[in-house]
């Protein structure tokens, strides 16, 4: 313990080489971290930890994690600090970790921060801010995070989507089947309007695990509405039927319980047929 210590302290001195050999005992998983740790806690070094935290993130190494947590306790105003710092760096990369970090740690005076990271010109800091904002918790984040289901980078609008889901956003339907905005004047597509089959197919993925009970009536309009503009080609028409095969999946675990065969019959929109062109996907 005391030539650990003794190594410590020593490495201080170049902050670089100790955040150096912190990484490194993360990915040798270093017995010796969880003391390092406690004694970075002793020294104030924030921003050591901060940054070992987000390492941490990266490598999945929970009992750094959970270390770090104990010795951050009633250091918000700290941490907060460092990651304002980082968040205004020009390595793209850090910005993205500050965001994990943020989210993880609970952070939730940094949402503004992560609002504005929303536009960030990287798309992976992007995402990241809009993961936090959802396990934050925030309300006050939910018209950015409505912005952000339309950002050009498929990874960033899915992150808003399941945000958005977890803030149990008021106008989810709108945010899934497109409408006007306030004014009555501009009208914003909905995530399901996407051209890209994956996109869409990632959303009722996102619908089943967190249910919510909004969705169902965009999910029978989306049924309806897929089944008159049944497309010709094969392959386009296994994946639609797909896609519906997925949306009502979430519309049944929905549904009281009952057989499985009626409910679903039950769903289809009452009097209309499954196209010709889909019968030989079934």
């Amino acid at each position: 313990m005391t030539e650990t210590i003794r190594q410590l302290t020593e490495l201080s001195q170049t902050p670089s080489d100790l955040a150096a050999w912190l990484e490194q005992g993360v990915m040798n998983e270093d017995p010796r971290l969880t003391l390092a740790v406690a004694w970075l806690g002793e020294q104030d070094e924030v921003g050591q930890l901060v940054h070992l935290f987000a390492f941490a993130c990266v490598h999945g190494d929970t009992r750094v994690q959970s270390a770090i947590r104990h010795a951050l306790n009633g250091r918000d105003a700290a941490i907060d600090a460092v990651l304002r710092e980082d968040f205004a760096s020009e390595a793209a990369e850090v910005r993205r970790q500050a965001a994990t970090v943020a989210g993880r740690l609970g952070c939730v005076e940094l949402v503004p921060d992560l609002c504005e990271l929303l536009v960030d010109p990287y798309p992976l800091a992007r995402a990241e801010a809009a993961i936090a904002l959802g396990q934050l918790g925030s309300p006050g984040a939910l018209e950015k995070l409505r912005q952000s289901v339309h950002d050009v980078d498929r990874h960033v609008g899915l992150a808003a989507v399941e945000s958005l889901l977890r803030l149990k956003d008021p106008d989810l339907a709108k945010v899934l089947s497109g409408g006007f905005d306030e004014d009555g004047i501009a009208y914003r597509y909905g995530v399901l309007d996407s051209p890209h089959v994956d996109v869409r197919r990632a959303v009722f993925d996102l619908l089943l695990t967190y249910r919510p009970g909004s969705a169902a009536t965009v999910l029978k309009g989306y049924i309806s509405d897929a089944e008159e503009l049944a497309p010709p080609d094969l392959a386009e028409a296994r994946s639609a039927l797909a896609l519906i095969s997925a949306a009502l999946a979430v519309l049944i675990c929905q549904s009281p319980k009952g057989d499985t065969s009626e409910r679903f019959q039950a769903l289809w929109p009452r009097g209309r047929r499954m196209p010709t062109s889909w019968s030989c996907c079934v």
